[in-house]
């Protein structure tokens, strides 16, 4: 259904009034993801690296917003594949694409995908770090709140810091 959509897309265009944007970009992303799912690594990586050069080839802010998104589609891709270096790497480039309005929100998401990667590295004083820049930011609803707590409680707790475990765990 996913390929049929690109198809359609491909031959009429995303359209002139949607409510909801949907380009190349975004249905290839959305191909990338089922075809990890289902294990084909280089498949998922073939339909990323097309819709990067979709969207650098579009340019101007749509651009940007759509590398920002695809940023994070490689970090997942890769942090699903343990390839963790790489998928550091993109969550990265996620954080400086951010942008615009919901600039706070979209570093949020890159950075809760950094922790996770560090956390994955058992590199528990690093992801520490991140987790307590990303409560720092204040974008968080009260459920990922507690979730971050929860996770800098384990980092802390993992890298011998058991005073600061405590007062994170009660505070969750």
């Amino acid at each position: 259904a996913a390929s049929e959509a690109l198809r359609i897309i491909r031959r009429i265009g995303p359209g002139a009034v949607m409510t909801i944007r949907t380009d190349e970009t975004d249905v290839r992303t959305l191909l990338s993801s089922i075809r990890a799912r289902m294990g084909d690594l280089d498949g998922a990586r073939a339909e990323l690296e097309r819709a990067e050069v979709f969207a650098r080839r579009r340019g101007g802010a749509e651009s940007r917003a759509s590398l920002y998104e695809l940023a994070i589609a490689w970090g997942d891709l890769e942090s699903r594949f343990n390839r963790l270096g790489e998928a550091e790497r993109q969550y990265g480039r996620a954080q400086r694409l951010a942008y615009g309005p919901d600039a706070a929100l979209k570093r949020s998401q890159a950075e809760w995908g950094l922790a996770s990667v560090l956390f994955t590295r058992r590199s528990y004083r690093r992801a520490k770090i991140a987790l307590e820049q990303l409560l720092s930011r204040r974008s968080l609803d009260t459920h990922q709140t507690a979730m971050v707590r929860l996770n800098l409680g384990e980092a802390a707790w993992r890298s011998g810091d058991t005073a600061t475990a405590r007062r994170v765990f009660s505070q969750v």
